[in-house]
């Protein structure tokens, strides 16, 4: 059961990605992505 939700999230993160290169990302998709950089950066320092 995860595996498989895994799978789907993984081939809609795929589809996404070929549909994100037509046109530009949304802001939700921009900001979540601002979001993960910070949070790994601060991860980082934390280490």
């Amino acid at each position: 059961m995860a595996e498989r939700s895994m799978e789907s999230i993984r081939l809609s993160n795929s589809r996404d990605h070929h549909r994100g290169n037509a046109r530009p990302e949304s802001k939700q998709a921009l900001r979540s992505k601002a979001e993960w950089s910070h949070e790994s950066a601060r991860l980082q320092k934390k280490n």
